[in-house]
């Protein structure tokens, strides 16, 4: 950084002004978070200054964070008194828009997001409405075999079988 000659900077006009020049040539030149650093450090030096606003807005708005980009754009706007700045009118005007398509596309992610749980819920759905179909088709299978005399001849024999620990194979001749 360079430094005034005189080794004195009242009130930090000369720091503030090559930060917001610095500012502004990093955001031309592509590096809005290095913008957004100088522009801080000139909103930190001079921070009543609009111009110093103005540039973190303008880093803040490359760097699509667009609430802050509007609320540095509001300051700026006020402290800079009666006379309107037609700049500072249409960064607010981009700042609204791109809000305001913020909201669209996050209502739009919110539905996506509803829609897909939705989905996911009706699949679980079927998967446990599958299971209690087969559950319900075994159980009824099982409660036939148990009605069959032939099964529970069978049963009956090896139960027979088990209390006198003779192997099944003996207990049916």
């Amino acid at each position: 950084m360079i430094e005034p000659s005189s080794g004195e900077d009242p009130g930090g006009v000369n720091s503030a002004g090559l930060q917001s020049n610095r500012s502004c040539a990093l955001l031309a030149a592509g590096r809005p978070e290095d913008a957004l650093l100088a522009a801080d450090a000139c909103v930190a030096t001079r921070p009543e200054w609009p111009t110093a606003r103005y540039r973190r807005a303008e880093a803040l708005f490359a760097l699509r964070r667009f609430r802050e980009c509007s609320e540095d754009v509001a300051l700026a706007t006020k402290l800079s008194g009666d006379s309107p700045d037609p700049v500072l009118a249409k960064r607010a005007a981009d700042c609204d828009a791109a809000l305001a398509e913020l909201a669209v596309l996050d209502e739009m992610e919110t539905e996506h997001v509803k829609e897909k749980e939705e989905e996911e819920a009706k699949a679980r759905n079927a998967e446990q409405e599958e299971r209690d179909r087969q559950l319900a088709e075994l159980t009824a299978a099982a409660e036939e075999r148990e009605r069959d005399p032939a099964v529970k001849a069978l049963f009956k024999a090896e139960t027979a079988a088990t209390c006198l620990n003779v192997p099944m194979y003996y207990a049916a001749d």
